[in-house]
């Protein structure tokens, strides 16, 4: 984690931005360029840059300096690829892991059930698998 001595106090939890944000964060600053990263997420260049504007309003800091045709990150950015990309690398580490250990498991499904109102007696509302 982030400790310096700038580091502000948080006072209130703050909600996580999405996930696709940070991988994309994660591409275009390995790849410095929105268009490249645009090209390895399938996404437009115009859909990364803004979810790059997303993910530094939610932060309240700039992670690029944007230039014609190229990017790089700024001290902010480069701090929070150092400490994101681990994470999405564990995450998705552990992702394939429980996916391939377990993919062999049934899937589990639930039933959801109410009460007649006409009747004590509870009715399915999904049809029995």
């Amino acid at each position: 984690m982030l400790d310096t001595p700038h580091t502000p106090t948080v006072t209130r939890a703050r909600r996580l931005p999405p996930t696709r944000s940070l991988r994309a964060f994660c591409v275009a600053a390995r790849r410095r360029s929105f268009k490249f990263a645009a090209d390895e997420l399938f996404l437009t260049p115009s859909a990364v840059s803004h979810q790059m504007r997303e993910l530094e309003q939610s932060l309240g800091v700039r992670l690029f300096e944007r230039r014609t045709r190229a990017i790089e990150l700024t001290t902010a950015g480069h701090a929070l690829l150092e400490e994101v990309e681990p994470l999405l690398q564990a995450l998705e580490k552990s992702l394939a892991q429980v996916a391939a250990h377990y993919s062999n498991s049934s899937i589990v499904r639930g039933q959801s059930s109410f009460k007649s109102r006409d009747s004590d007696r509870s009715a399915s509302i999904l049809p029995p698998v």
